[in-house]
C-alpha cells in the first residue's frame, strides 16, 4: 500500500514524470507477484490514481488494461456479465457504424447496461447479483474503459497526423476509414466518452 500512497502523492503534485515513473515500478510488482497476492481492493486503488493521471494529462495509462487488469477482475466481472443482457436487454443495434472497432462498441453498449442496471438492481437480485457487486462491476469497468478510450484516442491522433495527406488509404490499427474527418470524429467519440462513464461509475 506504501507503493499506491507514492504514486497518488506525485499525482496530486502534478510531477507527472515522477508519477509515471512510480506507476511503472508498482505495475512491475503487481505483476510479478503471485496469483491471488494482488487483491481487487488493492487494485482499485492503484487504478484509481492511474486512471487521473491518465485523464488529468491525456496520456496513457501505466498498468496493462487490456489484458493484465481484467485477468484480476474476471472474476467478479463474470458474475454480472453471464446476465447482462438477460437483465438490461441492451444491444449494439443502434450505434451509429462510426463507433468501431468491436471493442468501441463494446464500452458504448457497457455504458448503456450500467444505466440500466442500476434502475434494475431489484431484478439483478433473482440472479443472485447484489447492489454491491453491481457497484463493483461498474465502477472498475468504468477505470478500465475510460483507460482504453484515452488510450485509443491518443493512437488515433498520433497515427492521423502522421498520415499524408493525400492518402488514399486509411488505416489506423487495422481499421479502415473513409477520411481523416471520420478518424477525428471517432478521436472525440473517445475523448468525450469518459465524461459520460466517469459520472456513470467513478467516485
Amino acid at each position: 500500500m506504501a507503493g499506491v500512497l507514492v504514486f497518488l502523492r506525485k499525482v496530486l503534485c502534478r510531477n507527472m514524470i515522477a508519477a509515471q515513473f512510480h506507476g511503472k515500478i508498482l505495475r512491475q510488482l503487481c505483476e510479478m507477484a503471485e496469483e491471488g497476492v494482488v487483491t481487487n481492493h488493492f487494485l482499485d486503488s492503484v487504478i484509481f490514481v492511474d486512471s487521473h493521471l491518465a485523464a488529468e494529462y491525456l496520456i496513457r495509462p501505466v498498468l496493462d488494461i487490456e489484458t493484465w487488469v481484467p485477468n484480476v477482475y474476471k472474476s467478479t466481472w463474470r458474475k454480472v456479465d453471464s446476465h447482462i443482457y438477460k437483465i438490461t436487454a441492451e444491444t449494439e443495434e443502434k450505434l451509429h457504424h462510426t463507433v468501431a472497432p468491436q471493442s468501441l462498441r463494446d464500452i458504448f453498449v457497457r455504458t448503456r447496461q450500467a444505466i440500466v442496471l442500476l434502475h434494475r438492481s431489484e431484478e439483478a437480485k433473482v440472479y443472485e447479483i447484489d447492489f454491491e457487486t453491481i457497484y463493483y462491476w461498474l465502477n472498475s469497468h468504468s477505470y478500465v474503459d475510460s483507460g482504453i478510450l484515452i488510450d485509443r484516442y491518443l493512437t488515433l491522433v498520433e497515427e492521423a497526423t502522421a498520415l499524408p495527406t493525400a492518402s488514399a488509404s486509411l488505416e489506423i490499427a487495422g481499421q479502415p476509414f473513409e477520411s481523416l474527418g471520420a478518424i477525428y470524429t471517432q478521436s472525440a467519440l473517445c475523448l468525450a466518452a469518459p465524461f459520460a462513464i466517469r459520472g456513470i461509475g467513478q467516485e
